[in-house]
């Protein structure tokens, strides 16, 4: 476990990085979709071999997700159109929905990249104390960043030009929630440069604008003011009051315990007649 995010960050990204920011076209219609399939193979076999970290359960049924609609989009179709289009009436919603909260690409590369970002440090996340105490608290997480996600992107001058995707910024936003709860680990990226907690985020937003330009790449920041902001929300707001029990628990615990005094009392008494 110690070690799972900075393995999430190591050489398949550098690979993938590598192919994204090639600007052969021909290329990337052939190396770029072998190379994701290979990387995104090489996280499944991570997660299943025999000293693979532990997977979440929401981090796996959101990976789940994620393998879905890449696969939906590779097979093509109504359902595929319905995916990436803006229809939102019967069952064309389910599919947009699905889009818009997991799609990356045509398993290729941002579809690995998806695996390993949000694999490795959503994993360590969910396992964190803060999410881990109350069932279904880290699925709120992650609804109420997408959601936040979702209405800050919908303000951008050129939302109307491209579908509202949000599973890469989704990853981001995970990422600096993990560098906030983590500030003194280091993570390896490239599987050269070491960087404090802290710096990774906006590494990898730095090594986003490489790779995808500055517009395609102001929805991760976005995301990741929204995570910064959420944890500055948390970090004021108190701890909650510990939990009160019951009226009916406390009158139980009540009877108990003067039944128990009451025994004591009754073979304190006993003993003194024996005694007499």
């Amino acid at each position: 476990q110690a070690h799972a995010a900075t393995a999430a960050a190591s050489t398949p990204l550098a690979a993938l990085a590598a192919v994204a920011a090639s600007p052969a076209d021909a290329q990337m219609s052939t190396v770029g979709p072998l190379t994701g399939q290979l990387c995104a193979l090489a996280f499944l076999a991570r997660i299943i071999g025999p000293s693979s970290p532990a997977v979440g359960r929401v981090t796996g049924a959101y990976l789940l997700l994620c393998t879905l609609a890449a696969v939906v989009s590779v097979t093509g179709g109504t359902a595929r159109a319905q995916m990436l289009g803006e229809s939102t009436t019967g069952a064309a919603l389910l599919w947009r929905l699905l889009g818009a909260l997991a799609y990356t690409d045509e398993l290729g590369a941002r579809f690995a990249v998806q695996l390993w970002l949000f694999g490795g440090f959503s994993s360590e996340l969910e396992q964190d104390g803060r999410w881990a105490a109350v069932p279904h608290r880290y699925a709120a997480l992650l609804a109420l960043g997408a959601a936040l996600i979702c209405s800050l992107c919908a303000a951008l001058p050129w939302r109307g030009e491209q579908p509202l995707l949000v599973a890469q910024p989704l990853a981001f936003f995970v990422v600096s929630l993990w560098a906030r709860a983590e500030p003194k680990r280091r993570v390896q990226l490239g599987g050269a440069v070491s960087v404090g907690a802290a710096a990774a985020p906006w590494c990898l937003l730095a090594l986003s604008v490489a790779v995808a330009g500055s517009r395609a790449s102001l929805p991760n920041l976005i995301a990741l003011g929204a995570a910064l902001a959420l944890d500055a929300a948390l970090a004021a707001c108190p701890p909650p009051p510990p939990a009160v029990r019951s009226s009916a628990s406390a009158l139980a615990a009540a009877a108990a315990a003067g039944g128990g005094v009451a025994a004591a009392a009754g073979g304190a008494g006993a003993g003194h007649r024996g005694a007499e």
